[in-house]
């Protein structure tokens, strides 16, 4: 599962290691002079620090604390020349520039630079630089005799430290015998940041299934019901999905998709849980292309207002909740909300609950509306079911060991949700064994996977590739102010999103 190598130690007192992608192969390389600096960074380099000041150093050396070079700066009047030397212990991000990496590369589609983690300045974060592949990760694996079995992906969605979450990921193909053996993988261009693990376990009778809430409750699903009215796809969990037909992206629409079901009443039953079976579609994918191939140059800057920016980091907040699939319930003429589910998968077809309360609601039917920005979401398949019940209980499962691919045990830092955390480079994993839950006669014994953490996923080339529409002069400079502006205007944003998207569904080239 992983090509690459990995040596130990410390780049000079100040920081730690470089990570080159070459050809779908992972190296991790230690830079512990000058010469394996030029090694990881040929040409020029792209240096931001941590007041948010941009270096483009075209000619460098190290020694143990501090980068000289000559180059020059970006200021708000423009670039200015510069001769001198960084503190390593002020610099957060260190990026090849797209001339470093061209050579030989060309030829194998790919586009890349590399990054250096810098010790405690850089609190740990690094980033590298690489056209992301489709789809999203972490990776949840299961050992099932010999064999470990996808079962789910974590956290998706948290897209930098501020954004940091929890998830959880039902485990139905655990073996039944053994020890419980997960692996929590990095299968893409991305860093991971994983801060804790937890295994629980839920008993319920044998046979029966375990369905997560957006909460992380567990809720057994008993006699599941199908739809009585509404798309034909979402009769049956068999992999036939219901799919946006765009139109709410069109002229006149709201970028909101809107599905009507009708699920039947079980006798004078209030409460229930209506689930569903989903997946995401890959127009985040899209987004980001759009984003940081506008960003070009100024893509770190961006990065670093996700880490600090409050108010962008509640704008991208907006952005997930609306991503999120909303459930309501037509109770007294008008819609009541029951709740979300989040975004988790765009590789992995999963299951959510949600809780839905029918008093007041007469008649042997009920009414949902499920919705969403339009085309993120899949669906498979809808059900209900009526039988009264409460969330199970759950037990935490002993961690017996964890340990990280590259040989180190990590299981001390996955305890608790805390600052430290376990980084996973592409090809890497962690290997979790939890202790295996008694179960009483008759029963069986199900587990789920809590996993908390964020990612980076690589940017772009950073070529000045242009795919939103040019702005004013001043936002124009300031790429970055130019995108947080869009962000915040929902219309004029999504408007542009959709026309890049209908023409990539369409298998049509983008439109620079």
């Amino acid at each position: 599962m992983t090509c690459g190598s990995h040596t130990t130690g410390r780049l000079l007192p100040t920081a730690a290691c470089a990570t080159i992608l070459l050809a779908g192969c992972v190296t991790t390389l230690d830079v512990k002079n000058q010469a394996d600096l030029r090694e990881a960074f040929p040409d020029p380099v792209r240096v931001l620090t941590v007041d948010r000041v941009e270096y483009t150093l075209t000619t460098y050396s190290a020694d143990d604390s501090v980068l000289r070079g000559k180059g020059t700066i970006r200021a708000d009047t423009g670039l200015v020349s510069f001769n001198g030397s960084i503190p390593f212990s002020r610099i957060v991000y260190i990026q090849a520039t797209k001339s470093s990496v061209t050579r030989g590369l060309l030829a194998a589609g790919m586009i890349l630079t590399a990054a250096v983690f810098l010790g405690e300045a850089a609190s740990d974060q690094g980033l590298g630089v690489f056209r992301p592949s489709e789809g999203s990760c972490p990776y949840v694996y299961a050992r099932n005799g010999d064999a470990f079995v996808i079962q789910g992906e974590s956290f998706g969605t948290a897209f930098g430290r501020a954004l940091e979450t929890r998830t959880s990921c039902m485990l139905p193909d655990l073996g039944p015998e053994g020890d419980v053996c997960i692996r929590l993988t990095n299968e893409r261009p991305e860093t991971h940041y994983v801060n804790s693990l937890r295994v629980r376990a839920f008993e319920t009778p044998a046979g029966g299934t375990v369905v997560l809430d957006a909460t992380g409750r567990a809720w057994p699903l008993v006699k599941p019901l199908g739809p009585i009215a509404g798309p034909e796809e979402l009769r049956a969990s068999d992999g036939v999905r219901w799919k946006s037909d765009l139109s709410a992206a069109g002229v006149g629409g709201d970028y909101r998709d809107r599905v009507m079901i009708a699920v039947p009443r079980s006798g004078d039953a209030t409460t229930g849980s209506i689930v569903v079976s989903a997946i995401n579609t890959r127009l985040v994918n899209a987004v980001y292309d759009q984003v940081f191939g506008f960003l070009g140059d100024q893509s770190l800057r961006f990065l670093y207002e996700v880490e600090f920016d409050p108010a962008l980091v509640r704008t991208l907040q907006d952005w997930i909740r609306e991503c999120a699939l909303t459930v309501e319930v037509w109770k007294k003429g008008s819609w009541v909300v029951a709740g979300t589910i989040l975004p988790e998968a765009n590789e992995v077809p999963f299951r959510k609950a949600v809780r839905v309360d029918a008093d007041g609601v007469t008649g042997d039917s009920l009414l949902l509306r499920l919705s969403s920005l339009a085309d993120t979401w899949e669906l498979d398949a809808v059900e209900v079911d009526w039988t009264p019940a409460g969330p199970l209980p759950e037990r935490t499962c002993r961690t017996e060991s964890a340990g990280h691919s590259l040989g180190a045990s990590v299981d001390e830092r996955l305890r608790a949700t805390d600052d430290a955390y376990v980084r996973l480079l592409p090809g890497e994993w962690i290997e979790v064994r939890a202790e295996r839950c008694t179960r009483s006669a008759g029963n069986q014994i199900t587990y789920a996977l809590d996993a908390t953490g964020y990612l980076y996923e690589w940017v772009p080339g950073v070529d000045d590739g242009r795919t939103l529409p040019a702005q004013p002069a001043a936002l124009e400079q300031d790429r970055v102010a130019a995108v947080k502006e869009l962000l915040r205007h929902r219309e004029l944003f999504l408007g542009m999103v959709f026309a890049g998207w209908q023409r990539m569904r369409l298998g049509l080239p983008p439109v620079n």
